[in-house]
């Protein structure tokens, strides 16, 4: 799987309007017609930002078989029997998959080893 890339695709075609690309760095300098962007509007597409890098990171250092599964439910909307053909394991082990990388991305989003949950 390769992950990072995959993301961002999957942010590409299923962004919100209102979510700013993170490549879009002149957009937090120039503003609109109607004037430049507002302090409060700024602060909040940075942390937007921040929060999908860190986001990414945490999936990024998921073990191979979690990172996997969580990408094919959650960013390509797949469901268990889908991933449980493509991966090649019985919806079961999918639906434990996906629970334990969902528990480590929990953890790790509250400041919490990403390992202690795998």
């Amino acid at each position: 799987m390769q992950g990072a890339g995959h993301c961002y695709s999957w942010l590409e075609r299923n962004r919100p309007a209102d979510v700013v690309p993170l490549d879009d760095e002149e957009v937090l300098d120039e503003g609109d017609a109607n004037g430049p962007v507002a302090a409060g509007n700024t602060e909040a597409l940075l942390q937007n930002r921040s929060d999908l890098r860190r986001l990414d990171a945490l999936i990024e250092a998921l073990p191979a078989p979690l990172r996997e599964a969580i990408v094919l439910r959650e960013l390509h909307e797949l469901g268990y029997r889908a991933i449980a053909e493509i991966t090649g394991v019985p919806i079961g082990t999918v639906m434990s998959r996906l629970h334990r990388a969902r528990s480590a991305l929990r953890r790790g989003w509250d400041g919490k080893d990403i390992g202690d949950a795998v």
